[in-house]
């Protein structure tokens, strides 16, 4: 009897073993998926500088028309103004002076020399020369096109400017401010 006893049990451990060994899954594996867009906004930026990137470094724009002796004529060297533009259009790049009061060059002593077109020694004036042109402009109170940048592109306009002093020019370091603006358009 101990032997049968021992038999039924050894027999019925191994059917359980063997019925546990081979049951199938009896559930499914549950998955769910779902698609995620991502995106990135690039701003539309203008740019407008004295460097290849169109980026700005302090006076990097400033120009400097020394050793003025009465009914004298000067040029500055040029200096590129860089236009960087990623915006999908054209750009123009403009300039103007900054003191909408006054176009002139100011002494320290409130002497001036006035913006025109017309710079040659022995007439005191001011103005510049843009994108290679040959004669003077006289800077204004408004905005006046000087250059263009296509978009994805960086484009360079050279400006020159140039002082001419009268016989009579009254000494002095003479400073105004102009003002260089890229828009679309």
């Amino acid at each position: 009897m101990k032997k049968s006893v021992l038999l039924a049990v050894s027999a019925m451990s191994l059917g359980l073993v063997g019925a546990a060994a081979f049951t199938p899954a009896t559930h499914a594996v549950v998955a769910s998926s779902r698609d995620a867009t991502i995106s990135a906004t690039v701003n539309g930026t203008l740019g407008v500088g004295n460097k290849d990137d169109a980026t700005f470094d302090a006076n990097g724009l400033d120009v400097s028309v020394d050793a003025l002796n009465a009914n004298d004529m000067k040029d500055s060297a040029a200096k590129n103004v860089v236009v960087s533009n990623n915006t999908g259009t054209n750009a123009s790049l403009y300039i103007k002076i900054k003191d909408k009061t006054s176009t002139d060059l100011t002494s320290e002593s409130n002497a001036t020399i006035p913006a025109s077109t017309v710079v040659q020694a022995g007439t005191s004036a001011w103005g510049y020369k843009a994108n290679g042109a040959s004669n003077y402009s006289a800077v204004s109170a408004e905005n006046v096109k000087i250059g263009t940048a296509a978009s994805g592109k960086i484009s360079t306009v050279p400006v020159v400017f140039g002082v001419s002093t009268s016989s009579i020019q009254a000494a002095g370091k003479y400073t105004g401010t102009v003002t260089y603006t890229v828009t679309q358009g």
